[in-house]
């Protein structure tokens, strides 16, 4: 199983002059917008990745003291840009089951 460190990449640039170094974030933009185009994907951006990461794992109850860690956020503020989905999510959960609509496991 691969697993990426800090000096294993995920993903590498294949450019001769930087050959298998770390893809930047140009590199990644291009690759994401060509897979993007590939798949017919409209505007579809790395960044788009990020959010859903942040998003994926507030939902999954990860203390967002782990989930500043996992996504390099220092800053409540900024990990709160990235989640504010699933904070949406849950207020509106919460308001349903405070009404006595709540659908139960069903999602919003």
């Amino acid at each position: 199983m691969f697993t990426p460190t800090s000096d294993r990449p995920m993903f590498v640039c294949q450019d001769p002059k930087h050959s298998g170094e770390r893809l930047g974030y140009n590199g990644l933009y291009k690759m994401v917008k060509k897979l993007a185009t590939t798949a017919t994907v409209e505007e579809l951006k790395p960044h788009h990745f990020r959010h859903s990461f942040g998003n994926t794992i507030t939902r999954a109850g990860v203390d967002p003291l782990y989930g500043k860690e996992l996504m390099g956020i220092k800053t409540d503020k900024v990990y709160r840009r990235y989640t504010q989905g699933s904070l949406k999510q849950a207020a509106a959960q919460a308001y349903l089951q405070a009404i006595g609509e709540d659908e139960g496991d069903d999602q919003i």
